[in-house]
């Protein structure tokens, strides 16, 4: 009789664990090539996404854990609701005040680009960079910098295609992003890389990709997605 009691309160403490897993939410919003979205709305893919699927199939929850939302919206409810989890996103001094950087998904360097038709444009250090118009995206840490370092002329769009579509068009002068990044949102819009060309190498940005849950979420539930994360190596 005594092991059937044991037995059944482990199968309720296992039921609870794995119920609190599935009140797992994660934001998301289009990045080619980090994150694919089809035409139905629903993120499909990418490069980070495909390592979040992993982790998703470790904890044996369902690819429609992933919601896409825009991006503003994604971190404030990660700022602000436990079990919220964000992706992909770089560490922040500010940021790790309401997040927990729990799973490293990918390395990349950032780098400020101009249009190569643009000869007019030099740039030899940051403070030179500092006169000219920037394209960024809202709330991204690659904005944060650029505020962080006094550069006035931010033209901010509110996600990233939009953003290379704006430099494309002459809209600024410059733009902040990884390699990667703008050659796969140049692929996407139509454009050929050749069109820019790297001014500056931000080498002093830690710009590696993290998947960041909120910090109110309960530390069983942050080891359980850190352990799969973790199982990935």
């Amino acid at each position: 009789m005594k092991s059937i009691i044991v037995c059944l309160i482990l199968f309720l403490c296992f039921k609870a664990y794995s119920d609190d897993l599935k009140n797992i939410v994660i934001y998301s919003d289009e990045d080619i090539p980090y994150v694919t979205i089809n035409k139905e709305g629903i993120i499909d893919g990418g490069i980070a996404t495909e390592v979040i699927y992993k982790i998703l199939n470790k904890l044996n929850l369902p690819k429609s854990t992933i919601e896409s939302v825009p991006w503003a919206r994604a971190y404030f409810n990660a700022t602000t609701k436990p079990n919220v989890i964000i992706y992909p996103i770089v560490k922040t001094k500010e940021r790790q005040e309401n997040l927990d950087f729990i799973i490293k998904l990918l390395d990349s360097t950032v780098f400020l680009y101009k249009l190569k038709s643009r000869a007019d444009i030099k740039v030899k250090n940051l403070n030179e960079a500092k006169k000219y118009r920037v394209c960024a995206v809202r709330d991204d840490y690659r904005a944060d910098y650029l505020k962080l370092n006094k550069f006035e002329y931010i033209e901010l769009a509110t996600n990233s295609t939009l953003n290379v579509k704006k430099f494309i068009e002459g809209r600024c002068d410059l733009i902040i992003s990884t390699e990667i990044g703008i050659q796969n949102k140049l692929k996407n819009l139509k454009y050929e890389f050749n069109l820019i060309e790297n001014v500056f190498s931000l080498k002093n940005l830690d710009s590696a990709l993290y998947a960041a849950i909120n910090k109110n979420t309960s530390k069983e539930i942050k080891d359980k997605i850190k352990l799969a994360g973790d199982s990935l190596k």
